[in-house]
């Protein structure tokens, strides 16, 4: 079957408020400038039809517009966006996010518009005239980054229309702040979507989708969905580029939740009081050296579809370490189970080995021992020798070892791959390839949990592997950071691990996957929550080979 790529760049204008433009905005512009299937030729600015004469005219304009409980409503909720901006400034992954960039110096041509607002200010049109103007530049596509809703013929002014963000699930979240109620609800994680505008707030056709861990405050957690989503437009325009057109979009469901808007005293109170609370706990613990992880290692002699996890029996903790992430691996008759050892006083992990006897376990200490954190020792047969790709995302590769005695001696193989902050990899052979599944951090910002990427190889040793077509093949921190690998016959099932808010390591999910060069999908079976000693148990890794199965729980 013939294929087709589309070879002409993409015309694309971007629609803002004003020529100078914030840090992400800028940023994604100098990415899009550096592509070639990619022209951002102009800038289409939407000029403010309201001028006041004075303050005081102003005020009486909003307190008319809004009510005076609105209008003091969102003078204290400035109050507090104001001090969070304070805050996250110290912040080196937000430098310069107060900062103003003028696109114009990267954009050549501009188009100046004067829309027409609604009476309440919020929505917009565009008049006759500026419409032939944008119409006759034959766009492609239009990305929004300006304020208001637009309505009317602009929207289909461009060949594939207009794209905006949402920030926020749609689903359950329309309406603003970006980021504040998520924070407030406690929410595990902040949804975002791209959407083609339609007269529908928030309501338009969703092309691209993708939810990021909840950070603990409004203003970080609003300005870290910002920037990660960028990375989402950034995919969604470079599978545009290709074909030349939108992807498919999701089928439309209705929305039964309320429209969110500014929060008033009463929900501002509650935000306060619960960031404080956080802020003062996380503060304890730092005073009284608490430490937050406590990680254990349990194992049942049973196959993991069977097994009964209370049954389960749990390694001896040490008190200078925990024990995370563990594998099993049958080589000949001797069972061995490779962990995480975290210790505490080096603050780094590194890896150990429990052989399983009948009567006892036999401990085979830092088995692989570096000077930078190890852990997830994922362990696979190749070609009659036995490979560990641990997770060494603190080094930005991907490595595999070589074990010369086993279980107990292990040496440096090679990389598979450099400068890729990647963690959890997991690498198996299916119908004739080898795969990594690993969760790499597109963004730079410490995010292993959002994203799921896949490539494949004719060798798990082989140095050059093919990225899959839809990576990210998930966009989700509820499902996408790898917990373990099963095997059913000729199924394959992932496990992944979901997080609370602020809480590393809730549940894991098992999920049944199906997928080759072109596609991917899975679909979830079940859930892993155990009980220990009639204890509801937090849990974060699974795992099963033959009839052993292994997991971790604090």
């Amino acid at each position: 079957m013939l294929t087709f790529t589309y070879t002409i760049p993409l015309k694309i204008a971007i629609l803002v408020d004003s020529e100078l433009v914030d840090k992400n905005v800028f940023d994604f512009i100098k990415w899009a400038d550096s592509r070639d299937n990619l022209d951002i030729s102009h800038l289409i600015i939407q000029n403010s039809q309201i001028k006041y004469v004075n303050v005081i005219e102003r005020i009486l304009d909003r307190v008319k517009k809004r009510g005076i409980k609105r209008l003091l409503a969102s003078q204290t909720f400035k109050i507090i966006t104001l001090l969070e901006f304070l805050m996250i400034r110290r912040n080196e992954q937000f430098i310069g996010i107060n900062s103003k960039f003028n696109a114009l110096d990267i954009v050549k041509n501009k188009i100046e518009t004067n829309p027409i607002f609604s009476r309440n200010g919020i929505s917009l049109t565009f008049n006759e005239a500026d419409l032939n103007r944008i119409s006759a530049c034959n766009f492609d596509l239009i990305i929004r980054f300006g304020s208001g809703i637009l309505k009317g013929h602009i929207l289909n002014t461009p060949r594939l229309g207009i794209i905006s963000f949402h920030h926020g699930d749609n689903r359950v979240n329309r309406g603003g702040p970006a980021g504040f109620w998520e924070v407030l609800s406690r929410s595990t994680t902040t949804g975002v979507i791209i959407q083609k505008l339609t007269e529908e707030l928030d309501g338009g056709d969703v092309l691209s989708r993708g939810s990021y861990p909840t950070q603990h405050y409004y203003v970080l957690n609003q300005q870290f969905i910002y920037k990660r989503s960028m990375h989402l437009l950034q995919d969604l325009l470079s599978k545009i580029s290709l074909e030349g057109s939108l992807p498919k979009a999701e089928d439309h469901i209705p929305y039964s939740n309320q429209l969110f808007t500014l929060p008033f005293f009463k929900d501002q109170f509650l935000y306060l009081f619960i960031t404080a609370q956080y802020f003062l706990k996380e503060l304890g613990k730092k005073i009284f050296n608490i430490r937050k992880e406590k990680w254990k290692v349990a194992y049942v002699e049973q196959f993991w579809r069977n097994a009964v996890l209370r049954k389960s029996k749990t390694i001896p903790p040490t008190k200078n370490s925990f024990l995370a992430d563990p594998f099993i691996y049958k080589n000949s008759d001797q069972t061995t189970i490779f962990v995480e050892e975290y210790y505490y006083n080096e603050k780094i992990g590194k890896i150990s080995a429990y052989e399983v006897r009948k009567s006892d376990l036999i401990k085979y200490e830092k088995i692989i021992d570096e000077d930078f954190h190890l852990s997830f020792p994922y362990v696979f047969h190749y070609d009659g020798n036995v490979y560990m790709c641990p997770e060494t995302n603190s080094i930005n590769e991907i490595r595999i070892y070589i074990c010369t005695n086993y279980p107990q001696r292990w040496e440096y193989h090679k990389t598979l791959m450099k400068n890729v902050s990647a963690a959890d990899s997991i690498i198996f052979e299916h119908s004739g390839k080898w795969w990594i599944f690993t969760n790499i951090d597109s963004s730079g910002m410490g995010d292993h949990c959002s994203e799921l990427h896949i490539f494949s190889s004719d060798s798990p040793l082989s140095q050059n592997w093919t990225a899959h077509p839809q990576n990210p093949v998930i966009v989700d921190a509820n499902i996408a950071r790898n917990a373990g690998i099963l095997r059913d016959g000729d199924k394959v099932y992932r496990v992944s691990q979901s997080h609370g808010f602020k809480v590393y390591g809730v549940k894991s999910s098992i999920r049944e996957i199906t997928f080759d060069s072109h596609n991917y999908c899975e679909s979830e079976i079940c859930v892993i929550s155990p009980y220990i000693n009639g204890e509801k148990k937090n849990t974060h890794h699974f795992f099963s080979h033959e009839n052993f199965t292994v997991f971790d729980y604090k």
